[in-house]
């Protein structure tokens, strides 16, 4: 369920961390470093969190600037310790912390001649998943030999590939893109995962296991803890649950949400599902009965204001007020009475359940 020990990471996020906004960022395992990807840049910034959820108190620690453009996916692995990030520069880097650095290392990405998209880690660190804006996905090991990560790809999509995450504990990934659809498709490697990994005839490298097709392009997917739930957002405003409890066998359900779409999803708990974008507030799901319902939006408490008006909303957009006289900058009046101030673009489990 939902408990106000979630509450925390809301509260957390309420300080602005960069002006120019966040594209993505990623949490160590011990919650004392934070990777974050600043939009319009090339560079990851690495803070020392001090185990402090006041971002005021953060220290930049490290600034990884290997790309040449966007910064587009970041993922950091609980296990291994390992970062690795992908750009519009197509390419992607595996980063390991050694002698008070971090130190990139080869990614061999072939027949890749769009952006890298998203990106994301097994539970193991064993393999990572990346999704092309040439409609591939990449599932990428390391090859000690040569000392670099290759990665062979499929194609299951008609569009760019917008989101991918990996099953809990089966060789399984999860697909979104803007083909509008929900791929549920195998990632079973022969020269890595073990003979007893290939639970099914039909799980061959790439294969299609499951699909949805959805009235708007899917933004993201999240597995619950335990794989038995699949919640995918899409752009019509709808919310996706897979269950997948009697795999092979899927059992699927749409929720409509009221607002606007949401951009991303994630599972605080087996029961508690967090969603958010374009409205600027977190909405939890709570799964009651085997049944996902909407159950709290996180609305801001920090305020006595009252909330805008539509109208007075679309209006602020083009309203600005001065700073300075002669300095030409500006700012834009608030929208919302939220604490985000613009589309929320990532989420992620601060304390789990």
């Amino acid at each position: 369920g939902i408990n106000a020990e979630y509450m925390g990471f809301i509260k957390m996020i309420s300080y602005p961390l960069l002006k120019g906004g966040i594209v993505a960022f990623a949490w160590s395992k011990d919650r004392k470093l934070i990777a974050v990807a600043p939009n319009n840049s090339n560079e990851i910034l690495v803070y020392d969190t001090g185990s402090s959820q006041d971002i005021s108190k953060w220290k930049l620690v490290h600034v990884l600037d290997d790309h040449s453009q966007q910064v587009s996916g970041l993922d950091w692995n609980q296990t291994t310790n390992q970062i690795i990030s992908c750009g519009y520069d197509k390419t992607a880097f595996v980063y390991t912390f050694s002698g008070a650095k971090w130190k990139p290392n080869l990614v061999i990405i072939q027949n890749q001649n769009r952006a890298a998209l998203c990106v994301t880690w097994n539970a193991s660190g064993t393999k990572f998943a990346l999704g092309s804006g040439n409609k591939r996905i990449f599932i990428g090991y390391y090859e000690p030999k040569n000392n670099w990560w290759t990665c062979p790809s499929y194609k299951v999509h008609k569009s760019s590939v917008v989101a991918v995450r990996f099953h809990p504990t089966k060789c399984l990934l999860a697909s979104a893109s803007t083909d509008r659809k929900i791929i549920i498709s195998s990632c079973f490697l022969d020269e890595i995962d073990p003979k007893e990994a290939k639970l099914t005839e039909n799980m061959g490298f790439g294969n299609v296991l499951y699909s949805v097709d959805c009235f708007g392009w899917v933004n993201d997917v999240a597995w619950s803890p335990t794989g038995n739930f699949l919640a995918a957002v899409s752009h019509d405003s709808q919310v996706h649950i897979i269950c997948s409890k009697k795999f092979p066998e899927f059992t699927y359900k749409a929720l409509q949400w009221k607002g606007r779409a949401f951009l991303r999803a994630g599972f605080l708990s087996e029961d508690c599902l967090i969603c958010c974008g374009y409205d600027r507030v977190p909405v939890f799901y709570a799964q009651i009965s085997g049944e996902f319902t909407e159950k709290l939006v996180m609305e801001d408490q920090d305020t006595q204001a009252k909330p805008l008006s539509y109208l007075q909303e679309r209006k602020n957009v083009f309203e600005v007020k001065k700073l300075g006289q002669g300095t030409g900058e500006v700012e834009y009046l608030p929208m919302l009475n939220t604490k985000h101030k613009n589309t929320i673009t990532g989420v992620s489990c601060y304390s789990p359940g």
